[in-house]
């Protein structure tokens, strides 16, 4: 069972319909419903609006969850709701190409224990200890690793945060100040060793982004690019789970699988590996001739 989920605030009610058309047209329609997660602080209009949008698909459904726990809502009370689905979270501001939900199920039916985001961000392990992610482009050669996934278009499997602290409060906000959903899943499934896997059809969301979204300006984005911010919620992670953490990511090297189709991709993205990964990685030929071969060991042997 395949479940679409999201959470929306009022101020974003302008272009919803839009948004949420976005996925409805999508190439892959196999989810069995589309939940729509808002606050239960909300006025009698702002749930009518809610209500009626129920008339756009029968699959869409609306959850009205605590408010406290802000930007979480997106997952947290769908796993709650659907332990056995698989989710897929979206959000609320961006007009999504027609094959986003595609790749990611087409991926995922090929590795049902794994994360599968279009966008992630590296983390830098170093001597087999966790130092912090970065805000930034991440190596994208469909390896399995730990890297911090963007919730904006990504697949939980189910029972992916089973047993972690995932629906403690307290610590959800001591660690993100209520601001970094994704960051909060992120810790937890990791601790749980769940892999993940960056898919490479996207450079980037932004371009997708409703410009005219907003009437307040808001966006946890901006707020979570912040270069305080990012070192305030690195010195939380290692204060809070560093040992946890180095007991999975700092014990297992990532596997790099080159063959005809990335070859050159790996290549060119090869500086970026030896940055990130500072020799926490394995490099594995597959499926290559033999002159192919020999373009890959001479090009390492001079990088």
């Amino acid at each position: 069972m395949y479940i679409v989920s999201m959470t929306t605030i009022p101020s974003r009610k302008k272009r919803l319909e839009d948004n949420i058309k976005s996925i409805l047209n999508q190439s892959w329609q196999g989810f069995e419903k589309y939940c729509i997660n808002i606050d239960d602080n909300l006025s009698k209009e702002d749930y009518e609006f809610y209500n009626s949008l129920k008339q756009l698909d029968n699959r869409i459904e609306i959850n009205i969850c605590d408010n406290k726990w802000r930007s979480c809502n997106k997952l947290l009370p769908i796993i709650k709701k659907y332990p056995e689905a698989a989710v897929i979270t979206v959000d609320d501001d961006f007009d999504y190409p027609k094959d986003c939900l595609l790749k990611l199920v087409h991926v995922h039916q090929k590795n049902l224990d794994c994360i599968i985001s279009h966008e992630t961000n590296p983390i830098i392990v170093k001597d087999g200890k966790f130092c912090g992610f970065i805000n930034g482009l991440d190596v994208k050669l469909l390896q399995k690793d730990y890297a911090k996934y963007l919730s904006n278009c990504c697949l939980f499997p189910p029972h992916v945060f089973d047993n972690t602290d995932v629906f403690d409060y307290d610590k959800m906000m001591e660690c993100t100040n209520g601001c970094h959903d994704e960051l909060w899943f992120w810790v937890n499934s990791t601790i749980n060793g769940v892999h993940v896997i960056g898919l490479n059809y996207v450079y980037t969301f932004d371009e997708y982004v409703m410009s005219d979204t907003y009437t307040d300006g808001y966006r946890l984005c901006d707020i979570n690019a912040n270069v305080d911010n990012i070192n305030h919620y690195n010195e939380k992670l290692i204060e809070m789970y560093g040992d946890k953490l180095n007991e999975v990511v700092g014990k297992e090297k990532v596997r790099f699988i080159i063959d005809c189709d990335n070859m050159y991709s790996f290549m060119y993205q090869y500086g970026m590996i030896k940055h990130f990964y500072a020799g926490n990685y394995i490099i594995n030929l597959q499926n290559l001739t033999e002159r192919y071969k020999k373009i890959i060991k001479e090009f390492l042997s001079k990088n």
